[in-house]
């Protein structure tokens, strides 16, 4: 299915061929998974480059390819292999390929290229079967090392010890690596999205955000959760209590044909009727697929509308500067006639 587009990709614009150097879509396209490599899709031919150090890995994960393997210079080599096809269109990925390797590409060659943009992102943003698939096990190991979590974290310990405990767990479980830097974030701290781990020991009294994920099969999950440390103040109580409001609105309002920027509004907007609006300040979410962030983005600077196919994050927060923050987050996967919540952990205020 995915090299049928392509090659509407090519007669859609008239191209001669695509060339394909984003890892993630050779990945999508290929199943492979290296930097060091590129795809050539001509009307007739689905080429794979590589290099002696894959060439055995690509035979054996790919299917449906002519791999050729390239132990010179990539980009000459492929451009050896345009030219003997007398490839006079072709159709780069202009919003991945760096300046200098489009220079290199360009040098002494009379092709034409052109820009293909986001084309292969909004193609990778409708999942397939076997990629949901992939995604709710990573999701299932997500909620499993939570539990784990809740009866691991205490008070004295740093935000790098639960980072790194939070880490093996989900190695351990059957993880192939994390989405992305764990987000462990206590007191403070929590009052930034992206805050990064430190040697910070968590405190009675603190709200304490975990941000975390997995990738099976190439695929990732994504959740957050705050939990209360000891005795937590009535005010983070009712920040929570808004966040958790404004989370479930933003689910509900989910649906196939729906605005990104009005699911985004109805959180938003919950929020800013609480006196928070000011506290709120990004998207209320994110696809999440190969890459942790993906289209469609739920913000209120997109016009996109929801697919069925898509899986989407929603994460609203509240973070005020020298007391904390929180921010809930689910995948849900876009359907038919609404929404399934991918992720399983219980969302209310639990108080460690």
């Amino acid at each position: 299915m995915q090299n049928t587009q392509i090659r509407k990709l090519l007669t859609d614009n008239k191209l001669d061929a695509v060339l394909i150097t984003n890892r993630s879509d050779i990945f999508y396209l290929s199943g492979f998974d290296t930097s060091d490599c590129v795809l050539l899709f001509t009307l007739n031919e689905s080429i794979l480059v590589t290099d002696s150090r894959y060439t055995l890995i690509a035979q054996t994960v790919t299917s449906g390819f002519d791999i050729k393997e390239c132990n010179t210079g990539l980009i000459p080599f492929v451009k050896e292999l345009m030219a003997a096809r007398n490839c006079k269109r072709v159709g780069l990925q202009d919003e991945q390929l760096t300046l200098s390797q489009y220079l290199q590409y360009s040098e002494g060659c009379p092709i034409e290229y052109c820009p293909i943009g986001q084309r292969m992102t909004l193609i990778r943003a409708v999942k397939q079967e076997h990629e949901l698939s992939s995604i709710l096990a990573a999701q299932k190991i997500t909620d499993q090392a939570f539990l784990h979590m809740l009866d691991y974290i205490r008070p004295g310990q740093t935000e790098t010890q639960i980072a790194l405990e939070l880490e093996f767990t989900m190695r351990r479980m059957g993880a192939e690596k994390l989405s992305f830097d764990s987000i462990v974030a206590s007191g403070p701290n929590s009052a930034k999205p992206h805050a990064v781990p430190e040697n910070r020991e968590i405190q009675n009294g603190d709200l304490l955000t975990l941000d975390f994920g997995c990738v099976v099969n190439g695929y990732c999950s994504d959740m957050t959760r705050t939990v209360g440390i000891g005795n937590i103040s009535d005010e983070c109580r009712h920040i929570y209590d808004t966040v958790l409001t404004a989370h479930n609105m933003g689910k509900e309002a989910l649906a196939p044909g729906k605005s990104v920027r009005e699911v985004d509004g109805v959180a938003r907007g919950y929020i800013e009727q609480c006196g928070y609006g000011k506290y709120f300040g990004h998207g209320l979410g994110h696809g999440v697929g190969i890459d942790i962030h993906e289209l469609p983005v739920l913000s209120y600077r997109s016009d996109a509308l929801l697919a069925p196919g898509n899986v989407v994050t929603v994460e609203p927060g509240i973070y005020i500067p020298g007391l904390g923050g929180v921010r809930i987050e689910n995948m849900c996967f876009i359907t038919d006639d609404g929404y399934i919540d991918i992720t399983k952990s219980d969302n209310k205020l639990i108080i460690l």
